[in-house]
């Protein structure tokens, strides 16, 4: 039986986590705040340089029931006791799901659209080096205080003695740092994931959310929720809710989906360091 010290510490523990959650959601709302008054102030420029689309809910629910059914596929080896011994095939199979949800978005959209998707989506080639430059507003938002909350996760757990529990997908990474196939986890992290959540939430879900509510502060407050709940981590809720509130007032700003996906992939990459250094 746990003796009443273990069931303090873990209190304490889940106590100093519970607070680094409450410091984002403080910083949800100023970093949302600060990036209105610097670029989506109407005052300054115009709101929005995004039209609306020929879609509406109908095609993220659709794309997210997609996936979802498709991630049966990943599910296979995770259940069947693999993934322990080779999380290779159930990563790829998970890339391979995010990839075929998004086709069968994107094929949707050409339906509704009169312009290619791409266009629509702000994904045009010489849209890259402005999306380089948004992600970088973006990760200069985002990057210190997660490195701040991560410091403060992990200097909890060192002094209570207790672990922190990660994401299931971030302590597989962790798992296999030493594992020759680690190409394959930074793939999916710093690319695949990126490029196929992005076009998810901001391309589809985001869009739609705007179209549907004829604003637009709500939907990237929305979508930004929806993307963390995506993760299924309930102590990382608060972090990555400002992770994708930024992507999509990024997104809005700017036009650029290429923005969205750099500062996604940069943040991914940043998790990866810690990972690796921490």
């Amino acid at each position: 039986m746990r003796g009443e010290a273990d069931l303090v510490l873990e209190a304490l523990s889940g106590g100093g986590l519970l607070a680094v959650n409450v410091m984002f959601l403080a910083y949800l709302g100023v970093t949302l705040w600060v990036f209105h008054r610097l670029f989506l102030s109407k005052g300054r420029r115009r709101f929005t340089i995004l039209r609306p689309v020929g879609w509406d809910i109908w095609l993220p629910i659709l794309v997210f029931s997609a996936f979802i059914l498709l991630s049966l596929l990943p599910a296979a080896p995770a259940f069947s006791g693999q993934l322990e011994e080779n999380p290779v095939p159930f990563l790829l199979l998970a890339g391979l799901a995010q990839i075929l949800a998004c086709a069968i978005g994107w094929w949707c959209a050409s339906k509704v659209e009169m312009e290619p998707v791409a266009l629509v989506l702000g994904l045009e080639i010489m849209r890259i080096p402005m999306g380089l430059i948004w992600a970088g507003i973006g990760l200069l938002l985002c990057v210190a205080p997660y490195l701040l909350a991560s410091g403060v996760a992990y200097g909890l757990s060192n002094v209570l003695g207790l672990p922190v529990e990660e994401q299931p997908l971030v302590d597989l990474f962790r798992r296999n740092l030493d594992n020759p196939a680690w190409p394959v986890f930074f793939l999916t992290a710093a690319v695949i994931a990126p490029v196929a959540e992005e076009i998810m939430f901001r391309g589809f879900l985001y869009r739609a959310l705007v179209n549907w509510t004829g604003h637009r502060w709500l939907p990237i407050g929305v979508s930004g929720l929806i993307f963390s709940l995506f993760h299924f981590h309930f102590l990382a809720l608060l972090p990555l809710w400002v992770v994708g509130a930024v992507a999509a007032a990024v997104y809005e700003r700017s036009g650029n989906l290429w923005a969205a996906i750099f500062f996604h992939a940069g943040f991914n990459t940043v998790q990866v360091l810690v990972m690796m250094y921490l």
